[in-house]
């Protein structure tokens, strides 16, 4: 996996991969797509709520928002926002339990499913010829630029980039799993109202401090094949 931002070479935007920086993560753009596909219809779908909507036609204006993006993403460079992707699974989930019923804890539980998911495809992804995380980290590397992705692409030949990826999509899946696993801790032995507060917190720290060590390593790796 690999993030960050690329600078023009030769007159080609972000084809040169390796004017990347790993040693200091590029939190501000990440923390932006985080915010605008999470907090925005977070808080779109507590408006509707508090208008007088009902659980699922909120959780649909929520969906508004990633949905807009994955289109615009999908029209202009034929690509998906993987964090948009996300947050519409992550909805849809939303949508089909709240369809279905389930109890306070179900409900509590039902947005750690995405992410639980996740940890479980990263895993699976690693029988494939690339891991999940490659394709993450080529989106945030490329941001669906052609020649960019080209030469992502054509660094998967290195051994050494394989490993990297490989490894940090072993961490990735400990941390989706992880933190699956803690919501349904803490849903069973909190009241609800501390589970709604901390929940959104424990995420967010557990996929930033995951960003952080995802830099740091392909940094400390780099360095050592140099």
């Amino acid at each position: 996996m690999a993030t960050g931002k690329t600078r023009a070479t030769n007159g080609t935007p972000g084809s040169d991969l390796s004017s990347i920086s790993y040693d200091r993560p590029p939190l501000r753009p990440i923390v932006y797509d985080l915010l605008l596909n999470a907090a925005v219809p977070t808080a779109v779908f507590a408006f509707g709520r508090r208008a007088g909507l009902d659980e699922v036609p909120a959780l649909l204006w929520a969906a508004v928002v990633p949905a807009a993006i994955a289109a615009i993403g999908l029209a202009r460079k034929r690509t998906i926002d993987p964090i948009a992707a996300i947050a519409i699974v992550s909805i849809v989930v939303s949508i089909i339990g709240a369809e279905i019923g389930g109890g306070p804890k179900v409900l509590l539980i039902r947005e750690s499913f995405v992410t639980g998911a996740l940890g479980l495809l990263c895993l699976v992804s690693l029988a494939l010829p690339r891991p999940l995380m490659f394709y993450f980290g080529r989106w945030f590397a490329t941001r669906g630029e052609p020649a960019a992705v080209a030469a992502f692409n054509a660094r998967w030949a290195d051994p050494m980039v394989r490993r990297t990826t490989r490894l940090i999509t072993i961490v990735w899946a400990g941390a989706f799993v992880g933190e699956f696993v803690l919501r349904v801790l803490l849903v069973f032995t909190l009241p609800a109202i501390v589970v709604l507060a901390v929940a959104p917190v424990l995420l967010g720290a557990i996929t930033l401090a995951t960003i952080v060590w995802t830099y740091r390593y392909i940094a400390l790796a780099r360095r050592r094949s140099a």
